[in-house]
């Protein structure tokens, strides 16, 4: 059969990336390093006709933040966007514009409820509003003042809407130096590092990090921080202005370090603040010997950080929608493949767990029922020598361990209404 010379040139990409050298770790090099100016250099600078209220508070470069006091995404980033104003306020000013859309009486208890860092007008005459073409909150705009003989400030960023996560890229523009910006400790989340690495962050969305809090919120368990502190990048326990801006919270769903991010296993900031942290310590953190047959040799060398090229944004998001529904591959989390002996073996020492197990539906199944080996997993080396151990997928939530063995047959096609919270109690044994 013919092939089209578009898929010849596809199916030697291909072959060249199979073919790259790989380190110890199984990981293929990058091309070459990432480069800063992506981070630091702003776009064209485009001039700007602002309402005389607002270029008249312009004299160095500012910050200028359309919000509304009753939209819901803008409380969500106003702690970060305040923690951007601080963090900057050495070389750029802050201030926020309120939608003329909100009554004055709306403006003034959204700024006595919050401790903002910045200045707040109203923009009662939308003409703030006409003068940008601003329509959506919450918006950011940086602007430089006017040049010496004219009027229009100059827009040198414009986020319409602004994007949570945002806050560390939009400093490092602002300051044209990523230096400051990564500080020990202090995380900024997988956006900031796509900044720089695309490529990789592109990887990492379609992989079973990309997908992890899903999982959680997927067993009802979004709300448990046991959970969440493996299933986020990290998990943001404080209070206060700031609470929520280097970290995850649980009601806070579109969070910038929701998922097992970047600097889960290279710690905060990654290596640019000095610690680049060891990889292998970080997968031991969570995945332990009560969540899954993880070996963290096998691990690293099966994390491709450029494991997208050449996979178009339809087949990612089939990628990540299959992920998120748990039913993508996890060959950590499935049971190894070996010799089986079948119930009546088992049933010769486990006298009372067969007893058990004849009372639940999965003894009453098709195809010779559902016997012990189909959710614990190969027992023929066991039988031949009881003192060698199952492979156990035991874990202190019984949930994390075994949703992955389950949904193999109850799949949402298969068994549209079953649940393992609710399942689980049927054949407990």
């Amino acid at each position: 059969m013919a092939r089209s010379p578009l898929l010849l040139v596809l199916l030697a990409i291909l072959a060249l990336a199979s073919a790259e050298p790989r380190d110890a770790r199984g990981w293929r090099p990058r091309a070459a390093p990432p480069d800063p100016a992506t981070l630091t250099t702003p776009p064209t600078p485009q001039a700007l006709a602002l309402p005389p209220a607002v270029s008249g508070r312009i004299t160095r470069r500012t910050i200028l933040i359309y919000l509304s006091p009753s939209c819901p995404h803008c409380l969500h980033a106003l702690a970060e966007i305040a923690s951007l104003s601080r963090r900057v306020s050495d070389v750029a000013d802050t201030l926020c514009v309120m939608s003329g859309i909100a009554s004055r009486g709306d403006v003034e208890s959204f700024v006595a409820a919050h401790d903002l860092p910045f200045p707040v007008i109203h923009d009662a005459d939308m003409a703030f509003a006409a003068a940008t073409g601003l329509d959506a909150t919450p918006s950011l705009l940086v602007v430089d003042p006017p040049v010496p003989g004219t009027t229009d400030a100059l827009a040198r960023e414009a986020w319409l809407p602004y994007l949570r996560g945002a806050g560390p890229v939009l400093e490092m523009r602002i300051r044209g130096d990523p230096e400051p910006v990564l500080r020990r400790g202090q995380p900024v989340g997988v956006l900031t590092c796509s900044a720089c690495h695309a490529e990789e962050a592109r990887a990492w969305s379609a992989s079973a990090h990309g997908t992890a809090t899903s999982a959680v919120v997927r067993k009802q368990r979004g709300d448990d921080l046991e959970c969440l502190a493996c299933h986020v990048t990290f998990l943001d326990r404080s209070s206060g202005p700031e609470a929520g801006v280097f970290g995850f919270r649980p009601d806070d769903r579109r969070s910038p370090f929701a998922d097992v991010g970047c600097e889960s296993c290279h710690t905060a900031s990654g290596p640019h603040d000095g610690d680049g942290g060891d990889p292998r310590a970080a997968c031991a953190g969570c995945h332990d010997a009560g969540h899954g047959r993880f070996d963290p040799v096998a691990g690293l060398a099966a994390i491709d950080h450029f494991g997208t090229r050449g996979v178009s944004d339809e087949v990612l998001r089939e990628r990540r929608l299959e992920l998120a529904r748990g039913l993508g591959p996890r060959p950590f989390a499935d049971l190894p493949v070996g010799p089986t002996v079948g119930v009546e073996v088992c049933a010769g020492c486990h006298r009372d767990p067969m007893r058990a197990w004849r009372r639940t539906p999965h003894a009453r199944a098709v195809d010779a029922s559902v016997g012990c080996e189909a959710c614990h997993g190969p027992g023929g080396l066991h039988a031949a020598d009881p003192s060698t151990p199952m492979v156990s997928l035991r874990s202190p939530d019984p949930e994390c361990a075994v949703e992955r063995v389950c949904t193999r047959c109850h799949t949402p096609e298969r068994d549209p209404d079953w649940a393992l919270r609710g399942a689980l109690p049927l054949v407990r044994h």
